[in-house]
């Protein structure tokens, strides 16, 4: 469950961006002035994207979460010579 929320908000992070960048390249069509700031924007909206999803999905994908393990467990070995 938790895995399927993780990859549902990691789809949006991606989704988000390249809406952002499409309905820029849409506006820079009709307002031809901005072409310049669009072709600024456009790497930087895609250069976040990936450092977003990559950084989202590592701290909230229960793979990469920390597993405690108990150091004190007792060996019982047997030995020949007993």
């Amino acid at each position: 469950m938790k895995a399927e929320i993780t990859l549902t908000v990691t789809m949006l992070i991606i989704s988000i961006p390249a809406v952002l960048n499409q309905l820029i390249m849409i506006l820079v069509m009709y307002a031809k002035g901005f072409v310049g700031y669009a072709i600024l924007v456009r790497p930087i909206l895609m250069d976040f994207r990936v450092n977003t999803v990559s950084c989202y999905f590592y701290w909230t994908h229960p793979y990469y979460k920390k597993k405690t393990t108990n150091m004190h467990h007792s060996i019982n070995a047997w030995s020949p010579s007993n």
